[in-house]
């Protein structure tokens, strides 16, 4: 159950919000929303999260981008149990590693998606 000193929106930086977009235009993903949960998802298998993020944007709210809670829960269960800002805090960090990483990809050439779930299934059987 979701606590209520989460913030009500996420979102990203300004610049990677740009990335976002781009990656969108060029095709990647149908919708933004549907790159910020592959990045998230993204950023949790590879164990990695934006270290100093500075102010995030307003882009999506949580009630929307999370109806049935599953990006929460999966995040607050994952993430260090001392970890004391907000999960949706850490869900932006989250996000805004996993853009600046697939954005990255995408500009080497393409962004190999199969590459990435066998890495990430990989991951799992470890």
């Amino acid at each position: 159950m979701q606590d209520y000193n989460e913030p009500k929106t996420i979102g990203l930086t300004s610049s990677t919000k740009e990335m976002l977009k781009r990656l969108k235009d060029d095709g990647y993903f149908h919708e933004m929303q549907d790159g910020y949960k592959f990045a998230v998802g993204l950023a949790l298998s590879c164990n990695a999260i934006e270290k100093n993020m500075s102010n995030s944007g307003t882009m999506y709210g949580t009630g929307d981008m999370d109806q049935n809670n599953d990006i929460y829960e999966t995040v607050k269960a994952l993430r260090p149990i001392d970890c004391d800002e907000p999960v949706y805090k850490t869900v932006e960090r989250l996000a805004e590693w996993g853009v600046k990483e697939l954005y990255e990809q995408a500009q080497t050439g393409e962004i190999d998606f199969s590459k990435l779930l066998s890495a990430v299934e990989k991951s799992m059987k470890k």
